[in-house]
């Protein structure tokens, strides 16, 4: 007979089997750490680790993380799940965005007012818009996660829209598998 499961009564059941994922959606949004760097294309770029700050969902990215830290192989570096990425002064149009982003932290939290230290925003609170995204696994096969869209002020949550799932494009397979023809060694290009 087995021994009774310390905290059985009060976990949550998942069933299904996999992790949970959360739900497209609109939630109260924590900036857990913030990192100043720079986009694959070298552009400067704010890195904003999110969680859920309220609700059914408390915590989610925490627990996540947690879950994946405690079984990761040594060496293995576990990524925090839930980033946002806003580019800062790239154009006209992109420094508009930041600062739009930075407004929206600004209504949403009484007394804060941008200072150029973006180790303020650790802690701030936001409404945060999350949707369903497809992306091709290891696999090769397409699976669906729920990412952040989109930060606005919590007061303008209730007026907000989840936009549909982005999928990927399904490209169709090369008929026959690739190149047909024939050629020696010589014929190679490269």
């Amino acid at each position: 007979m087995m021994d009774m499961i310390n905290g059985f009564n009060e976990a949550q059941a998942i069933m299904g089997g996999g992790s949970q994922q959360l739900p497209a959606g609109v939630y109260v949004g924590k900036v857990v750490n913030v990192k100043l760097g720079n986009s694959k294309a070298g552009d400067e770029m704010l890195t904003l680790a999110m969680d859920i700050a309220e609700g059914d969902y408390k915590d989610f990215y925490r627990k996540q993380f947690d879950r994946k830290a405690q079984y990761k192989k040594e060496g293995e570096e576990v990524k925090w799940p839930c980033q946002y990425y806003q580019l800062t002064r790239k154009d006209e149009q992109t420094i508009g965005r930041f600062k739009g982003m930075l407004t929206c932290f600004e209504m949403s939290n009484d007394g804060y007012h941008w200072n150029w230290e973006e180790t303020s925003l650790r802690g701030k609170m936001c409404g945060v818009i999350m949707r369903e995204e497809e992306y091709i696994g290891n696999d090769n096969k397409p699976h669906t996660t729920t990412r952040c869209y989109a930060i606005i002020p919590i007061s303008e949550m209730n007026n907000a829209t989840v936009p549909e799932k982005k999928c990927v494009e399904q490209k169709p397979p090369v008929a026959g598998g690739g190149y047909n023809g024939s050629f020696n060694d010589c014929e190679i290009p490269f």
